[in-house]
């Protein structure tokens, strides 16, 4: 709601925005698609209050409105006008602000407060994975600044870095270890094997301080590993029981990945067009009830509520059916391809991950309810305006003294 005042204090005060500059075939058909997209979730919104008979879910159009207001005004951002540094500085800023507050409130809090730092996900903060996902946008252009960045400003890019390896391990947060890592590799073709090898040691040296200081008798290495690697293992070992489902606490996710396509599958109706939005946690809970019951986790049984809260891709699935998932795939397809054709940007891999990671998100944790999640994925929204704006660019050369450009003719 603070964008969407700030969006009627800009037209307020009488600023005029440009005139949007001419999209091609792909940016169009993209237009298009997404307010399809919005179109849907609007009409969605309205079957869920009917269905809930809770006027209190009007906040959803709004809410899609603004996303829609949102785009309106980004394409008509002119990308051969925008600066690329100034850009990156703002993405790299921002994330910085950002994890240094999170990082400094969960230390304060445990030294101070006497509030354990998980605490503070269930009262004062999201879940890790919730409040972590900034991450996924903003990386690229970190690790562009510190591979093409002005000197001063490439300790921007590195400090950055430190904070979100040392966020995601001072919270225990997997997925965000898994973007700051995977994105990491994907850079590595293009860090130079100077920056390359600072990455390294720099990541070494901080899982050092977590494994002897900061972890001391909590966890060791052979923990955090065996902790991601065998994260999905419930996916391959459902059929052999709870017992050997990997760490246990993501067989829940399993299990809603499951029975989405129980409820979605009740009828015709309900494949198409699901069960309207919002309404996925009255619509999973019987089938959930059943599957913990028959099969996993019998004694959580008794916990699963009339309305479930569940993760981003059950709950969209489960709301807007088929058609709602087709069209937002067709978003993120898109994207993909407006990156893919930015050839002369050697981000392009990583951009790619970005994209690829707001997928992993959904399975992850309800992010449907972030507009960060929508401004990504959005007609020049936030990763098609790094694609356009971190492509490769050469310094100019230092002239040397006593010697004049050679002019043609």
């Amino acid at each position: 709601f603070c964008l969407l005042l700030g969006i009627f204090m800009f037209i307020s005060l009488g600023f005029k925005l440009p005139s949007p500059p001419s999209p091609d075939r792909l940016e169009r058909f993209h237009q298009i698609i997404f307010l399809i997209l919005i179109i849907y979730l609007i009409a969605e919104t309205f079957r869920g209050i009917i269905e809930m008979e809770s006027i209190r879910k009007i906040r959803w159009v709004i809410f899609f409105g603004m996303v829609w207001g949102v785009s309106v005004i980004y394409r008509r951002i002119r990308y051969d006008s925008v600066s690329r540094h100034t850009v990156l500085i703002t993405f790299t800023i921002s994330l910085l602000c950002y994890l240094s507050f999170y990082l400094f409130h969960g230390i304060f809090s445990e030294m101070f407060r006497g509030v354990s730092r998980w605490d503070l996900q269930t009262y004062e903060w999201g879940t890790t994975a919730y409040t972590l996902f900034p991450l996924v946008v903003a990386l690229p252009a970190v690790f562009s600044i510190i591979r093409d960045g002005h000197k001063n400003i490439r300790y921007l890019g590195w400090a950055t870095l430190v904070l979100s390896l040392s966020a995601s391990l001072y919270y225990d947060s997997r997925s965000a270890l898994v973007a700051v890592l995977g994105l990491g590799v994907l850079t590595f073709p293009v860090l130079g094997i100077k920056r390359l090898t600072g990455a390294l040691l720099l990541s070494c040296l901080i899982f050092y301080m977590f494994l002897s200081f900061i972890w001391l008798g909590e966890r060791d290495l052979d923990d955090m590993i065996n902790d991601i690697v065998l994260s999905g293992s419930a996916i391959w070992q459902d059929s052999e029981g709870a017992a050997v489902a990997g760490p246990g606490r993501d067989i829940d996710r399993w299990l809603h990945i499951q029975v989405a396509f129980t409820a979605l599958t009740e009828n015709w109706m309900t494949l198409l067009f699901g069960h309207g939005y919002r309404a996925s946690g009255m619509a999973i809970s019987t089938h959930l009830y059943d599957l913990y019951r028959g099969v996993f986790l019998p004694d959580k049984a008794m916990y699963v509520r009339d309305d479930e809260s569940t993760e981003a891709f059950t709950a969209f699935l489960v709301d807007t059916g088929l058609i709602g998932y087709m069209l937002l795939l067709l978003n993120f397809l898109c994207v993909g391809l407006q990156i893919l054709r930015e050839k002369n940007n050697p981000y392009r891999l990583v951009l790619l991950g970005s994209l690829g990671l707001l997928l992993f998100w959904m399975v992850i944790i309800n992010i449907l309810d972030v507009t960060l999640f929508f401004i990504a994925i959005m007609p020049s929204g936030l990763l098609v305006l790094l694609a356009k704006t971190m492509r490769s660019h050469t310094r100019p050369a230092e002239r040397k003294p006593g010697l004049k450009p050679v002019e043609a003719g």
